[in-house]
């Protein structure tokens, strides 16, 4: 039985890619969360919606990229319509699983179910990516392998997201330095998470059947990549470019 976690396959070439798009998309969300906890309530939620999507498509991208990673004995292709629920689960659970963190004052009892329905939310849609693929035969999940996944996220994500909202008093030097220490926690955790369900599933072990309309594994890695990391740059860009309008914009209502 293949070991839940292979240290090698971690850094493989493509391994490493899913590493820098977790990292970077994790990065992007709590700066777009950090935006939303400082913002009105009315432009917090654009805030949100934006860290949802950023964390999501990361998830989603990291999905794509590990499966298309194993050493398979087919070639390995995936359902449209299982790309686009994968990816929207994606962004549905990890905006509610990162929404509390905004809030600028958060109840104990918060900080830890919070990191829990981040956990069940990415694990159920890592799960879903799996299922989706329509291996054969069907996969018979053991609970524990999952329940290290859910953990792995729990603390992981609760540990990072946790950090963030203590940094958010930090003086500024320090709170860069900071959100990179909790965007890596996070980031960590998702890859992590991911190499664990996909090796649970034993996929070396079934067959894929050929059924019209798949997207080739390869090409869609390569989407999932470039994509995902252009949109986190984009919106990296964006927000940097609206905090400053409104920085501008504060400075000069402040001298009227």
């Amino acid at each position: 039985m293949e070991p839940l976690l292979n240290v090698s396959m971690l850094w493989t070439p493509p391994m490493l890619l899913a590493w820098l798009v977790a990292l970077l998309a994790a990065f992007v969300s709590l700066d777009l969360v950090g935006r939303a906890r400082r913002a009105k309530r009315r432009g917090a939620t654009g805030w949100l919606v934006g860290a949802g999507v950023a964390l999501g498509t990361g998830v989603w991208s990291v999905q794509v990229i590990s499966l298309t990673a194993q050493p398979l004995p087919f070639e390995l292709a995936f359902r449209p319509w299982g790309v686009f629920g994968t990816w929207m689960v994606a962004i549905v659970v990890s905006l509610a699983g990162v929404g509390w963190a905004a809030a600028r004052v958060v109840p104990i009892v918060t900080v830890v179910t919070g990191p829990a329905v981040l956990g069940l939310g990415i694990v159920a849609a890592q799960v879903t990516a799996v299922l989706t693929l329509g291996l054969r035969p069907g996969i018979d999940w053991r609970l524990w392998p999952l329940a290290l996944a859910l953990l792995v996220v729990w603390s992981g994500g609760g540990l990072g997201l946790g950090l963030d909202i203590r940094a958010a008093r930090l003086e500024r030097r320090w709170r860069l330095a900071k959100q990179v220490l909790t965007a890596c926690l996070l980031g960590a955790s998702v890859v992590l998470s991911q190499h664990i369900v996909t090796t649970a599933a034993g996929m070396p072990q079934r067959t894929l059947p050929k059924e019209a309309g798949h997207i080739a594994g390869a090409a869609l890695s390569l989407l999932a990549t470039v994509g995902s990391l252009s949109l986190m740059l984009l919106m990296l860009l964006s927000s940097l470019i609206m905090a400053r309008t409104q920085a501008s914009l504060r400075r000069a209502q402040g001298k009227l």
